[in-house]
């Protein structure tokens, strides 16, 4: 089975959609060229114009690469430009000291650790994903053997669900399958929550017209799916309301520092209490960051039954370690979650009429993977929506 085939196939059919008589741009370091490349002329049959693989060295364009259609191409101008960013999974690690202090001096440094917050008025205008490519570095950093990309690429079909023949039938499925999922979970009618675990014991509320996703987007009526892989359902919560304690056995990284034993007290929102055995120093710089750096503005549930949560160790990179568990997100969370954001055009606006945080940074504080999680109804009783970390919907 050619993983990084199906892999391909994956990111134009399911990810990006991409229909004919469109066109793609393809942001690529030079790592990553080769498997570029191969996406590029798969990407151009498809469309039937041409695709451009754009090189980018040290945050510059170096090159553009154009790939032509083997067949005659589309005369009219392409009726939607789409956007594939292949993540620098290998060099950005290498720019990064263990100092987190000299880290958080620098917004570039902050974003190579994945604890950048996005600008939260942004309004998508055509379909895009950022996606992570296996490498040699990438394999190193997760299986401490640069010679193991092949085991990186068949871990990467076992959780994507790409290591056999019907693997796009199964994740039409899938899909289908989370949108009733995300349906469900709009429609409990519920804004308070409660989640419980072996040391964990907190309460929190969504955000005013925050609805729950599932991380499928919509433009023009076609979906498409920027980050891979996709497990979490989110909702963004009201900046004021988490109280209760997370004790955590398992680590994070922050600052690219591993925090080991975290220990967090949150009351009006904010953590007001916290140690760790290891990396205390990257949380407490986290939490001083900003005003808002230190505010629970996310919950993310993971189903314990899906692959990746499978797998102990952290693999490195944010887009798969993010949905290897569910998470209380501390800093700045998605304003992608209100209905009404298309409405604001000022980020203090959109914080006070919604009561959702902003701040400069994010992290994500991951939950036990057995968490008991319930809905409060308007009379006070709980209704469970997860049991031993299995989502009930």
């Amino acid at each position: 089975m050619d993983i990084s085939s199906n892999y391909i196939d994956f990111l134009l059919k399911i990810a990006l959609q991409v229909e004919k008589g469109e066109s793609l741009t393809i942001n690529v370091n030079k790592e990553h060229v080769e498997f570029a490349t191969e996406l590029a002329h798969r990407s151009a049959e498809l469309t039937f114009h041409t695709t451009n693989i754009v090189i980018i060295e040290k945050g510059k364009v170096d090159s553009v690469i154009p790939i032509a259609p083997l067949t005659e191409e589309l005369k009219s101008t392409p009726k939607s430009s789409l956007l594939l960013r292949i993540d620098d999974t290998e060099n950005r690690f290498q720019r990064l000291s263990d100092n987190e202090q000299e880290i958080t001096k620098e917004l570039s440094l902050i974003q190579e650790c994945g604890n950048l917050a996005s600008p939260q008025l942004n309004r998508p205008i055509a379909p895009w994903a950022v996606v992570a490519v296996p490498g040699p570095l990438w394999a190193k950093r997760v299986y401490k053997n640069e010679n193991k990309v092949i085991q990186l690429w068949n871990d990467f079909g076992k959780i994507l669900s790409l290591n056999n023949e019907g693997w796009h039938s199964w994740w039409i499925n899938y899909l289908s399958k989370r949108e009733e999922t995300l349906f469900h979970l709009n429609n409990l009618l519920n804004s308070t929550y409660h989640i419980k675990g072996e040391n964990i014991d907190f309460k929190c509320k969504t955000a005013k017209e925050a609805l729950w996703s599932n991380h499928q987007y919509k433009i023009d009526n076609r979906f498409y799916t920027p980050y891979i892989p996709i497990e979490r359902y989110s909702t963004l919560l009201d900046s004021s309301s988490t109280e209760g304690v997370i004790s955590l056995k398992s680590s994070f990284l922050l600052f690219n520092s591993e925090v080991e034993n975290c220990h967090l007290e949150l009351k009006g929102g904010k953590v007001r209490a916290y140690s760790a055995t290891k990396g205390e120093t990257a949380l407490r710089l986290a939490l001083s960051y900003d005003e808002g750096s230190s505010t629970a503005s996310e919950l993310s549930l993971v189903d314990r039954k899906v692959p990746l949560a499978s797998y102990n160790q952290e693999f490195g990179y944010s887009g798969f370690d993010t949905n290897r568990r569910s998470t209380l997100l501390i800093g700045c969370g998605e304003t992608s979650h209100l209905k009404s954001l298309k409405s604001y055009t000022d980020e203090k606006e959109l914080q006070s009429e919604t009561g959702c945080n902003i701040s400069t940074i994010k992290f994500r504080v991951p939950l036990d993977l057995n968490i008991d999680v319930f809905a409060i109804d308007s009379e006070g009783s709980e209704i469970p929506i997860m049991h031993n970390g299995d989502l009930l919907t």
